[in-house]
């Protein structure tokens, strides 16, 4: 049992003896994996009194945590077949680690999640995720699964995740996905403040990514560069009191050419961020212009083949751009800011005590 208890160092040694009862009462044999920052003498000592009853581990992270990265720390140093993650410390009772447990240990679910009975979540948070899972609570603060599970998945795993259940039921090849009440607990949000949300759009756009690859590239890709065409036009605005016009035109097409070289940098091919800057935006720019070419070829070869394309020249130019940014979109998903190949999860460090 995992329980990431981060910010709990008042009354962390007092609430120990109730683990024990509630984990004794469940029936199960089961350690206690605390993922914590309280280093205080009184709760090492507290944990060796328990041993006799109950194994417990500290792990002590050396960074700051996200609820994933607390739930990968305390992987580490599990041993059990199944693994319970209990992200808040309040929802550890008897009744909710025998419903947790029971439909893995009865093999009736290779995933199970607690879900508060009154949900309370955010509509737009829900309409998000509703493309990458059929479950309408993703946002569990409780969830159970194997060892064997979470090891197929794991390296797809991104530590920094704020919702660590949503991770795992999008990444993992979860065959049957169970959901058990949880009484007496109010939803978690799964956003409130502008730092949640930024938090959880950076994790759903991993999420998108993972799940429909390069479809999701495109339309970020897409969506970057509309907003080239609003760059254009107002820096075009700005620079034709400034300058003449054939240079204002130039001036505008480079500036929004760049706006949206940075945006595919740092947001749709984020991954590539760290690339040389330099060597990244002189192979971009030959990009757009391969882009461009195969555009003006596409719609001269349309209107001067075809007389439909011919009388409505508009249409032809419309089908090039499409043509132009579908090569663009590949030259630079592939050669420009080609994936390197990362560790998806971060190291993590070694339990300071180790109690078992």
């Amino acid at each position: 049992m995992i329980v990431p208890t981060l910010g709990e160092t008042d009354n962390l040694v007092s609430k120990l003896p109730r683990f024990a009862d509630e984990i004794a009462d469940s029936g199960l044999t089961a350690e206690l994996i605390l993922v914590t920052d309280d280093t205080t003498r009184e709760l090492k000592l507290a944990c060796d009194v328990l041993n006799s009853s109950l194994s417990v581990q500290l792990i002590y992270p050396e960074h700051s945590q996200s609820p994933t990265t607390a739930f990968m720390d305390g992987l580490q140093a599990a041993s059990g077949e199944f693994l319970l993650v209990l992200t808040d410390e309040s929802c550890l009772s008897r009744k909710l680690i025998q419903a947790l447990s029971t439909p893995l240990l009865e093999q009736q679910a290779d995933f199970v999640m607690g879900s508060p009975e009154i949900k309370s979540g955010s509509p737009l948070a829900n309409w998000l995720v509703r493309p990458l899972t059929k479950e309408k609570d993703p946002w569990a603060d409780c969830f159970a699964l194997s060892r064997d599970k979470l090891e197929q998945c794991e390296e797809h795993l991104t530590p920094s995740s704020p919702h660590p259940a949503l991770e795992l039921i999008v990444k993992g090849e979860f065959e049957e996905v169970v959901t058990v009440p949880l009484n007496d607990h109010s939803a978690r949000k799964p956003a409130s403040t502008v730092g949640e949300w930024f938090r959880l759009g950076a994790q759903l756009k991993t999420l998108y990514e993972f799940k429909f690859k390069n479809y999701a590239y495109f339309l970020q890709f897409a969506i970057v560069g509309s907003s080239g065409v609003i760059v254009n036009l107002l820096a075009l605005s700005l620079l034709l009191d400034l300058m003449i016009r054939p240079l204002a035109v130039a001036t505008a097409i480079w500036i929004a050419m760049t706006s949206n070289f940075l945006l595919n940098r740092h947001i749709t091919f984020s991954y590539a961020r760290h690339a040389p800057l330099l060597k990244q935006y002189l192979a971009y720019c030959g990009s757009c212009l391969t882009g461009n070419f195969f555009n003006w070829l596409t719609t001269m070869v349309l209107c001067g083949t075809f007389a439909f394309f011919a009388a409505q020249p508009l249409v032809a130019a419309l089908i090039g751009i499409l043509v132009g940014m579908g090569f663009n979109f590949l030259l630079c998903r592939l050669l420009v800011f080609g994936k390197q190949k990362t560790a998806s999860v971060a190291p993590v460090n070694e339990p300071v005590e180790n109690h078992s």
